[in-house]
């Protein structure tokens, strides 16, 4: 049986327009449809269905994945290594978070090399739309957080504790994984609306590989996070080290998702 151009067979949604290409892809559930021309009239023929994302499933992924670290590294390396001054400007940025997120914004843009964090009213302006949207992501986990731990005071458990822990946690992956792709969308729309359309965003990790993508994200910020609290727990020379590291863990990341994003473009 044919079906018509304009809605996708699979999921029923419409489809973007072919202009002239001979496949495109439905950004509803990812699925790609041929067009075949027949007396003037667009059909769709043939259904190629995305396939599998596991990391194990895809020999590209680990090079993918070391181009992608290589990448973030060298970036990283370029904005801040010699470059002292916008080192130490950073610093403090890193320090006011709106300020930070203001200048991992234009990273996420796609900017290469690193800009310059000159413009700081710009910064503030950006970093500041970037934590509400980081905000409106996080809020359900804060608040299922909230609530649970609350409960623990009145009734204790070790077992529900654990278990709590553990929705927390997932939930806060969650949110965070759609977070940074809004993120990213508003750093190179402009626009708030885009950081909160959650169809093409889900549609854009689709493309990436939820586990690829979940895998990544987990191991960065986690690694991230022990590696602070190492630094942190060392006296001063400890902490010295984690101001001058804060800007690189920053950068390093930003610039990871916005090459993961940049990938199924």
């Amino acid at each position: 049986m044919d079906y018509k151009q304009a809605v996708c067979p699979k999921c029923s949604g419409d489809l973007p327009p072919f202009n002239g290409k001979k496949t495109v892809t439905c950004e509803f559930c990812g699925t790609t449809v041929v067009r075949e021309n027949v007396d003037g009239i667009d059909y769709i023929t043939e259904i190629l269905s995305p396939t599998d994302d596991p990391l194990t499933d895809n020999p590209e992924r680990t090079k993918d994945l070391t181009s992608n670290f290589t990448d973030a590294f060298e970036y990283t390396k370029h904005a801040l290594w010699g470059r002292w001054m916008r080192w130490i400007v950073l610093i403090v940025c890193s320090l006011i978070t709106p300020f930070i997120f203001g200048f991992t914004l234009h990273v996420m843009k796609g900017v290469s090399p690193a800009p310059e964090p000159d413009n700081f009213v710009k910064m503030l302006t950006d970093g500041l739309k970037a934590c509400v949207i980081y905000i409106v992501y996080l809020f359900i986990p804060i608040i299922v957080g909230a609530f649970l731990l609350t409960s623990m005071g009145i009734f204790f458990d070790l077992g529900l504790l654990l278990l709590s822990i553990l929705l927390i946690f997932i939930l806060a992956i969650l949110s965070l994984l759609l977070a940074n792709i809004g993120v990213i969308r508003f750093a190179r729309t402009g626009s708030m609306s885009s950081a909160f359309a959650i169809h093409r965003i889900l549609f854009t990790i689709k493309k990436i590989g939820f586990s690829y993508y979940s895998i990544i994200t987990i191991f960065i910020y986690g690694f991230s996070l022990i590696i602070m609290s190492i630094l942190m727990a060392i006296p001063v020379i400890g902490w010295l080290a984690f101001l001058f590291g804060l800007p690189f863990i920053f950068i390093f990341t930003a610039r990871v998702m916005t090459n993961l994003y940049d990938s199924t473009q």
